[in-house]
C-alpha cells in the first residue's frame, strides 16, 4: 500500500535466487534492495544515502549494474558499464530524467571513452550489451 511497506517486502520476504530489487516511490523516494540466495541479508540503498557507499553517485541517483553498489569503480566486472550509466544520467541532470531519457541512456551501445579496449574482464562501459537477459523500466 505505501512505499515503506513495499521497501519492507523486498528487503525482507525469502527469495530463491539473489538479485537487486530496484524500487521508485514518490520523489525522492528510491531504493536499490539486494538481496542474498542463501537468506543470510539484504542490503537496502536508498536515494539521499552517503556517497561513501555509492561510488560516489549522486544522492539523487542509484544506478545498478551487475556488480553491488560498494565495489568501486575500476577492475571490478561491470563497473565501467555502471559508470557509463552515472556519466550519462549525470550529463542529463535530475530534472531532466524522464522515461525516454532512461531508454535512451540503456540503449547506449557504444563503450565509454577509455575503456574501448578492455578485455579482461571484457567491461568496455557498453550498457546494453547481447548478453542481458531481461530489463524492465516501468
Amino acid at each position: 500500500d505505501t512505499y515503506e511497506a513495499a521497501l519492507e517486502v523486498l528487503a525482507s520476504s525469502q527469495v530463491v535466487s539473489s538479485n537487486y530489487f530496484i524500487l521508485a516511490g514518490a520523489v525522492g523516494q528510491g531504493a536499490v534492495v539486494t538481496r542474498y540466495g542463501n537468506a543470510s541479508s539484504s542490503d537496502v540503498w536508498s536515494l539521499g544515502s552517503s556517497s561513501a557507499v555509492s561510488d560516489g553517485q549522486p544522492p539523487w541517483l542509484r544506478v545498478q549494474t551487475n556488480v553491488d553498489h560498494w565495489v568501486p569503480f575500476g577492475d571490478a566486472y561491470a563497473t565501467h558499464r555502471r559508470q557509463q550509466a552515472v556519466d550519462k544520467f549525470v550529463e542529463i541532470g535530475p530534472g531532466a530524467v524522464d522515461m525516454d531519457k532512461m531508454y535512451e541512456v540503456y540503449l547506449s551501445d557504444h563503450a565509454r571513452a577509455g575503456s574501448e579496449n578492455r578485455t579482461t574482464p571484457e567491461d568496455t562501459g557498453v550498457i546494453l550489451r547481447p548478453t542481458t537477459i531481461a530489463t524492465v523500466v516501468m
